[in-house]
């Protein structure tokens, strides 16, 4: 990370205070930021000029990185996760070890390592005893498959008196898909982990 001290409107130019408005307003993907120093309050007139010290910490995992998450959620659909700072992190239901699937009772995904079962029904069935889950709150090691940027901000509006605009649910401007609880992983560590 490097100290920026740069005046943010650099020479008058548009481009650039559009894009420390972007970084500064943290409308950039992926990015965070925090001022290092409180500057005291004061009144800054229209066409004034402000120095700012600021670290800009940008969070991208590369494909295959392994991490450590924490389970937030489960459904039908797959796993949501968390690090802390950053909760746009999924595993969706086909890259969960098979055979797995999600119990309604428990409101979690298990897996049955050794099961010849196949369908939902089945596993179901099987002995709680049997069963891995990936319960809330589990600390999971999460091997990154993909990421995913969206850009789902609004346009101008289009509404004409009398028409009834559809709101289209939002998408995480960034997410991460990835997979495996930690357990799962405890044979696979590298001969260099091992105390």
């Amino acid at each position: 990370m490097s100290h920026v001290t740069k005046p943010l409107y650099d020479n008058g130019s548009k481009k650039h205070a559009r894009m420390q408005h972007h970084v500064c307003t943290g409308t950039d993907k992926g990015t965070s930021l925090a001022l290092s120093h409180q500057p005291p309050p004061m009144i800054i007139g229209h066409d004034s000029r402000l120095a700012a010290k600021f670290r800009m910490v940008v969070f991208r995992p590369f494909a295959s990185e392994v991490i450590l998450a924490k389970v937030k959620s489960s459904d039908e659909d797959g796993i949501r996760l968390s690090v802390g700072f950053f909760d746009d992190m999924y595993i969706p239901l086909a890259y969960l070890p098979q055979p797995s699937t999600f119990d309604p009772n428990e409101r979690a995904h298990f897996w049955l390592p050794d099961s010849e079962a196949t369908s939902s029904h089945e596993l179901l069935e099987s002995p709680t005893t049997d069963r891995m889950y990936i319960d809330q709150g589990e600390i999971v090691r999460v091997r990154v498959e993909a990421d995913e940027f969206y850009d789902d901000e609004p346009g101008p509006p289009k509404a004409a008196e009398g028409v009834v605009i559809k709101r289209e649910a939002r998408r995480p401007p960034y997410t991460i898909i990835g997979l495996g609880p930690v357990p799962w992983w405890k044979s696979a560590q590298p001969a260099g982990d091992q105390g």
